[in-house]
């Protein structure tokens, strides 16, 4: 696993709101949160926005991010 997703996987652990956040070696990020309000002041952290800068040199496509609401069961 890259670095940068290393770091981000880290950071996002630590935020406040974050419920869980389950990678795989794809590039598969599953996070939850406890409300919208948490989710968007990841989506605007430092350390968010600079994996976002990052992501470019090593992704094979654009990054696609899908947002659901409602109870989430981790299948990991």
């Amino acid at each position: 696993m890259s670095k940068p997703v290393k770091e981000l996987i880290t950071s996002t652990r630590q935020e406040e709101g974050n419920i869980s956040t389950e990678q795989e070696h794809k590039y598969i990020m599953v996070k939850q949160w406890k409300d919208e309000t948490a989710a968007q002041a990841h989506n605007t952290s430092a350390h968010f926005q600079a994996f976002v800068q990052q992501a470019v040199a090593f992704m094979a496509a654009a990054m696609n991010v899908e947002v659901f609401s409602g109870a989430y069961k981790p299948i990991f």
